[in-house]
C-alpha cells in the first residue's frame, strides 16, 4: 500500500519487471529479477533438499581445558531453534533490532545471530576491533537498537558513565558473571521501558539455562538467575545425585533440548560430564555437571553461590585455573606457579604467583610473552608476583587464601619514574585506578602491565570525564604509557596527532617487521598478530592516512607505498627491511619492496598475508587483446561456478554480493551499481569515513599497474577460502622474478588475523622472520 511505503523509512523490493515500474518514484529502491534472468538460468528451479536434522552439528565452541588442552563443546540445530524459538524468557519477533557486539566465537553471539534472524528480526553488526563506549552508545542510537547482551563488566561500565545511551533498548540481557546490585538498581530506576534480564548458562547448554527477569523487589541482596527456560531441566543435587531442600547449597545439572552432544573427540572428557538422567523417562536423556554451587529460594528462584573446583569468570570468559597454571609451569624458570582471581583494583583479573627454579629470576615481562604463545589473550594474568615459597596450609595445600595482594609485592627489579607534573600525576592515578595491582611508572606499557581492551574503554572513559578529550583508542597503541599520552593531552590546540606507522609491539633487538593495513585502512586487526611474535621482535602497523577524517586518503597504492616507505625511515633509516601486508595491504608491501628494491635498499622478507596478484595480467603479452580479456573472463566465471556449486541457498547470495565490491565504482553496469547499493547498505556496516577509504583502496588496487619485482616473496595462502583467485600463485610467479615461497595456512582471507587461526599464521611468520635475519 502507498501509505506504507510512505511511513517507511526505508523500503527495498526484488520483483520481476511487469510488478517493478509501479513502484519506481516512491522511494523505494527496485532489483529487477529479469535483468539477472542470463546469469540465473542455468540454475536448478528445485529446492535444496534439506541434509540438517535436529541433531546435526550446527558449530563447535571451544572453551577451557582444566588439562591444559581447549574443549570443543559440540552444539546440535536443535539447541539453537530452543534457544531463541521455542523459548520464554524474551521477545523475538520482526519488530526487534538485535545488535551482535560479542565475537563469533563466543556464545552469546548465538543468541545475537540466530534471536534475528530466526525470527525475521533485524541484525545490526558492530564493526570489527577494539570498540569504545561511545562507539556502543552510537551504534545503540544509530540502527535503533532495541535488544542487547552485555558482560556483567560492560553491564556496569555502560550503567556507570553511558546509561542515557541504555535508554533506547526494550530488552537487555546481561551475564556473564555476578552481577551488581547496586548497578542493577540504578538501571531499573533509569530504564523505566527496558526489560532487564538477568541471564545464566554455561556454553554445554548453548548460552542461556536459566534467565531472571529483574525486579527490584526480587533482588534481596544479590541478583537471582532465576528459573529455566523453556525446554530446559535443571536439578540441585548433593554429592550423591539426590535434590536437595530449598535454602540448602547443591551443584546444578542441567538438561533439555539445548544439551550440546558432548566434546568433539573427547569421549573420555564427554563421559566425565555428561551423565545419564536419573529424573528422565527418555530413552538416552541426559544431564551436564555445571560444577557451579546454586541453592533454590522459597520462591523458586535460583541463586548462584559459586564455583565448585577451579574453573573461574573473568569478563565473561570461562577459564579452567589448572590450564594457565600447567601452561606456566613449563617455562625453564618456574619451579611452582599458581593463578587465582583477585579483584584487588575492583576489576576481575588473573594474578599468578610463582616460585623461581635455583639461579633463575623470571619477570612479568618474560612470563607474560611465553603465556601469550600458548594462551588467548583473557587467559594471560595481568600481574605476576615472584616469590621465595608459596604459603601452605597445615595439611601441604597451596594455601590460596594467604596469597598476598600484589600491592604488597615488588615484582619487578626496577624502580618506576615518577611523575613529573600535575598531568602525569593524574594520569598515573587513572592508571592505577585502572589497571591491577602493584606501582606504575610513567614509562610503563599498558599492555604489559595486564591492560585488555575492557580496561582501556574503562581508562578512555575516565580520561573524557577529566580532560574533556575524547580520544580514539588506537591513540593507546601510539601512546601506551602515561609519558607520551601526557604528551598527547598537552597539545593545547589539540587533535589526534596523526600518523600511518603504529607501534604495535615495541622493545627487543630484532630487526623492525612493518605491516600494512588491509583494505579497511586499520591496524587493530594486527594487534593479536603483534602480541604473538618473539618478545624481542618489534611489530609496527600502516594505517591509511584519513582514518582521523581530516587529511585525504591516498587514492593509489604508489602513494601509498611512498608515504610508508618516508615513515617506516624515520624508524628504521636503511635496509635490510622486513615488510608485508594481508589482502590489500600485501599489494602495497610489494610495490614497497620494488621502491626499495629500485633505491638499493634490501628487502629479506616481503610477506604477502593471503594477498591477490593485483594487476598481473596487465603485463601478460597481448594481456589488452579481446582473445586475452574473453580467456580471463571465462576463467573467473568458471571458478565462480564452481565455487557456488559449494554453497547453499543464502551463502550463494552472500558470495555473489561480496564479489560485486570489487567492481570500479566508474565502470559498474546500472545493474552493478544497484546491486552494489544495495552491498553498501546490508553487506557490512561501516562509518562513513571507513567505507570511502575501503571504496578508494578497493580502486586503488584495481588501477595498479605492477612491475617486476627482481626479489623474493613468501606466500601465505588461507587454505579455507572460496575465492575467485585461481591463478594466485600462477599471478605472483610472473610478477617475483627471485623465487616465490608458499606457506599453507589455516583459515578463509578474512580470519586469518583471528582465534583460533592466528595462531597458525603467528607460527609460520615467526619462522620466516627467523629465516630472514
Amino acid at each position: 500500500p502507498k501509505s506504507r511505503l510512505r511511513s517507511a523509512k526505508r523500503f527495498l523490493s526484488v520483483a520481476a519487471a511487469p510488478l517493478a515500474e509501479p513502484l519506481r518514484g516512491h522511494g523505494v529502491e527496485v532489483i529487477c529479477l529479469d535483468e539477472f534472468a542470463t546469469a540465473t538460468a542455468g540454475e536448478s528451479d528445485q529446492n535444496p533438499v534439506p541434509i540438517a536434522k535436529s541433531d546435526s552439528l550446527a558449530y563447535v565452541m571451544y572453551t577451557s581445558g582444566s588439562t591444559g588442552r581447549p574443549k570443543g563443546v559440540a552444539i546440535a540445530h536443535k539447541s539453537i531453534v530452543r534457544l531463541v524459538k521455542q523459548t520464554n524468557y524474551a521477545r523475538f519477533n520482526r519488530d526487534e533490532v538485535f545488535l551482535q557486539f560479542s565475537t563469533i566465537s563466543f556464545d552469546a553471539s548465538t543468541f545475537e545471530i540466530w534471536g534475528s534472524l530466526l525470527n525475521g528480526a533485524q541484525l545490526a553488526l558492530m564493526p570489527a576491533g577494539v570498540v569504545s563506549l561511545d562507539e556502543l552508545g552510537q551504534a545503540l542510537k544509530r540502527y535503533q537498537v532495541t535488544t542487547l547482551w552485555l558482560t556483567a563488566g560492560l553491564f556496569h561500565l555502560m550503567v556507570d558513565t553511558h546509561l542515557d545511551d541504555l535508554k533506547g533498548l526494550k530488552q537487555l540481557l546481561a551475564g556473564g558473571d555476578v552481577l551488581s546490585v547496586a548497578h542493577v538498581k540504578k538501571a531499573l530506576r533509569e530504564l523505566k521501558d527496558c526489560r532487564l534480564i538477568n541471564g545464566y548458562g554455561p556454553t554445554e547448554n548453548t548460552t542461556f539455562t536459566c534467565c531472571f527477569t529483574i525486579n527490584e523487589s526480587a533482588i534481596n541482596g544479590s541478583v537471582p538467575i532465576g528459573r529455566a527456560i523453556s525446554n530446559t531441566s535443571v536439578y540441585v543435587l548433593d554429592r550423591h545425585l539426590n535434590p536437595v531442600p530449598i535454602g540448602v547449597p547443591g551443584q546444578l545439572y542441567v538438561g533439555g533440548d539445548g544439551l550440546a552432544r558432548g566434546y568433539l573427540n573427547r569421549p573420555e572428557l564427554t563421559a566425565e560430564s555428561f551423565i545419564s538422567d536419573p529424573f528422565s523417562a527418555e530413552a538416552g536423556a541426559q544431564l551436564y555437571k555445571t560444577g557451579d554451587l546454586v541453592r533454590y529460594r522459597a520462591t523458586g528462584q535460583i541463586d548462584f553461590l559459586g564455583r565448585l573446583d577451579g574453573q573461574v569468570k573473568v569478563r565473561g570468559y570461562r577459564i579452567e585455573l589448572a590450564e594457565v597454571e600447567t601452561a606456566l609451569a613449563e617455562h625453564d624458570s618456574i619451579r611452582e606457579a599458581v593463578v587465582v582471581v583477585r579483584q584487588d583494583s575492583g576489576d576481575k583479573h588473573l594474578a599468578a604467583y610463582v616460585t623461581p627454579r635455583p639461579g633463575c629470576s623470571p619477570n612479568a615481562a618474560t612470563l607474560r610473552a611465553f603465556l601469550s604463545d600458548r594462551l588467548p589473550a583473557h587467559m594471560v594474568p595481568s600481574i605476576f608476583v615472584v616469590l621465595d615459597v608459596l604459603p601452605l596450609t597445615t595439611n601441604g595445600k597451596v594455601d590460596r587464601a594467604a596469597l598476598p595482594a600484589a600491592a604488597t609485592v615488588k615484582t619487578e627489579v626496577h624502580e618506576p619514574f615518577a611523575p613529573q607534573d600535575g598531568l602525569e600525576l593524574k594520569l598515573l592515578r587513572l592508571w592505577e585506578s585502572v589497571l591491577p595491582g602493584g606501582s606504575i611508572g610513567i614509562d610503563d606499557n599498558f599492555f604489559e602491565l595486564g591492560g585488555h581492551s575492557l580496561l582501556a574503554v574503562r581508562l578512555f572513559t575516565q580520561i573524557e570525564t577529566m580532560f574533556g578529550r575524547n580520544l580514539p583508542l588506537a591513540t593507546l597503541f601510539q601512546a601506551p604509557t602515561v609519558r607520551l599520552l601526557a604528551q598527547v593531552l598537552r597539545n593545547e590546540g589539540w587533535a589526534a596527532p596523526w600518523s600511518s606507522l603504529v607501534v604495535l609491539k615495541n622493545g627487543g633487538n630484532r630487526t623492525p617487521f612493518f605491516c600494512v593495513h588491509a583494505a579497511g585502512g586499520n591496524v587493530l586487526e594486527y594487534h593479536a598478530l603483534a602480541s604473538l611474535m618473539d618478545p624481542e621482535q618489534p611489530f609496527y602497523g600502516f594505517q591509511a592516512r584519513g582514518l582521523d577524517g581530516n587529511q585525504a586518503p591516498h587514492t593509489t597504492i604508489k602513494e601509498m607505498a611512498t608515504h610508508y616507505i618516508k615513515e617506516m625511515r624515520d624508524v628504521q633509516p636503511e635496509g635490510p627491511y622486513l615488510i608485508g601486508g594481508r589482502s590489500s595491504g600485501g599489494t602495497v608491501a610489494f610495490e614497497m619492496a620494488c621502491q626499495l628494491a629500485a633505491e638499493g635498499q634490501a628487502v629479506e622478507l616481503l610477506a604477502l598475508l593471503d594477498t591477490y596478484p593485483a594487476g598481473y595480467f596487465k603485463l601478460l603479452p597481448g594481456s589488452g587483446s579481446l582473445r586475452q580479456r574473453c580467456e580471463r573472463v571465462a576463467r573467473k566465471i568458471d571458478s565462480h561456478r564452481q565455487n557456488l556449486k559449494q554453497l547453499q541457498g543464502s551463502e550463494k547470495f552472500a558470495y555473489v554480493l561480496g564479489k560485486l565490491k570489487y567492481a570500479p565504482a566508474k565502470t559498474r553496469h546500472k545493474v552493478y551499481r544497484r546491486a552494489y547499493k544495495l552491498y553498501q547498505r546490508f553487506g557490512r556496516p561501516l562509518p562513513q569515513v571507513l567505507r570511502n577509504i575501503e571504496e578508494l583502496n578497493f580502486a586503488a588496487v584495481k588501477d595498479y599497474l605492477p612491475q617486476v619485482y627482481q626479489g623474493r616473496a613468501t606466500l601465505f595462502l588461507a587454505s579455507d577460502d572460496l575465492t575467485a583467485a585461481f591463478d594466485v600463485e600462477e599471478g605472483w610467479q610472473g610478477l617475483v622474478a627471485g623465487g616465490l615461497e608458499k606457506v599453507a595456512i589455516s583459515g578463509n582471507h578474512l580470519d586469518i588475523v583471528k582465534e583460533p587461526h592466528v595462531r597458525v599464521l603467528a607460527e609460520k611468520l615467526r619462522n620466516a622472520l627467523d629465516a630472514a635475519q
